[in-house]
C-alpha cells in the first residue's frame, strides 16, 4: 500500500522544489512503499509494480559482484526526458526521477546526506510497529 507524502522522511519533501520530481523508497521485496511527488508516475498500478520490482533485481543482481569491483553507490539512466537514480540505502533502494539538466551527482549527494543510517532505521521501526 502506498502512503503518501506525509508519512515519508519529512526532509525528502524539500528534494521537490530543487528538480526532483518523483522521490520513492522501495523495500527489498521490490515493493514502493513511500513517495513524494510532483505529479504522480503515469504508469498504471501494474506497470509502476513492474518498474520498482525491477529496479530493485536489477540493484540485488548488481551485489553478485562486489567482492570484484565494490559495492554500487547508485545507477542511472538517462532517458529523452528525464533521468532515473537508484541509490542503494541499506535493505532499501530510493528511486529519484529528475530533471534531465540536473548535476545527478549532486542530487545523489544530498539524497545521501540527508538519509542517514538513523533516519532509516526509525523509518522501519516506524513501519513494522
Amino acid at each position: 500500500m502506498l502512503v503518501e507524502t506525509s508519512d515519508f522522511l519529512p526532509q525528502i519533501r524539500t528534494f521537490l522544489e530543487d528538480g526532483v520530481d518523483y522521490i520513492g523508497i522501495i523495500n527489498k521485496c521490490g515493493r514502493l512503499e513511500d513517495f513524494a511527488s510532483k505529479e504522480d508516475i503515469k504508469l498504471s498500478a501494474e506497470k509502476r509494480e513492474m518498474f520498482c520490482m525491477g529496479l530493485r533485481l536489477l540493484g540485488s543482481m548488481q551485489e553478485d559482484y562486489d567482492d570484484e569491483f565494490g559495492p554500487v553507490n547508485y545507477s542511472m539512466t538517462e532517458r529523452e526526458n528525464s533521468k532515473i537514480l537508484s541509490i542503494p540505502a541499506f535493505s532499501h533502494t530510493i528511486l529519484a526521477i529528475i530533471n534531465k539538466d540536473l548535476d545527478h551527482t549532486q542530487v545523489i549527494n544530498k539524497i545521501r546526506s540527508m538519509i542517514g543510517p538513523n533516519i532509516l532505521a526509525k523509518y522501519r521501526k516506524e513501519k513494522l510497529s
